[in-house]
């Protein structure tokens, strides 16, 4: 069996908030996929700051651990950041989502696969009928 790792990228924010909710998203999807054999896992956020690893620093980081990389993008539809900026940092400024790719790593083959964004769900829908609603009653109170 290969060693597959996940690498979860978020937008960069200096929100501390932010990162805490990036943060616990991925903890949770990642003890969600508890019957995948995922040896490694890392987050990484566009424009990174001090103390959070950027998109290269955490594809480095799994290739020392993983043979085969899942590139999770935590945003909403293929803009700019899904379609250009993340491929490009990634080493692959040709790449689109829902593809595969292999790639060198510090000298070492890895095969990548770049999930696509969320795109259009009805549990995301669902979700922001919850916020409207919370939002709403806020006027009738």
């Amino acid at each position: 069996m290969k060693k597959v790792g996940l690498l979860a990228i978020a937008h960069g924010s200096k929100s501390r908030e932010h990162v805490e909710v990036v943060f616990q998203i991925a903890n949770r999807l990642l003890s969600s996929l508890s019957e995948y054999d995922i040896v490694a896992h890392e987050v990484a956020f566009m424009g990174s700051r001090k103390g959070l690893k950027s998109i290269h620093e955490a594809l480095k980081e799994l290739s020392t651990k993983c043979e085969e990389i899942v590139v999770l993008p935590l945003f909403l539809t293929p803009g700019k950041h899904v379609s250009s900026d993340i491929p490009r940092e990634m080493g692959l400024p040709n790449c689109s989502p829902a593809s595969k790719h292999k790639i060198q790593v510090e000298g070492r083959h890895i095969t990548l696969i770049y999930a696509n964004p969320i795109g259009f769900d009805e549990r995301v829908v669902e979700i922001l009928r919850d916020r409207f609603k919370e939002a709403y009653n806020m006027l009738i109170k």
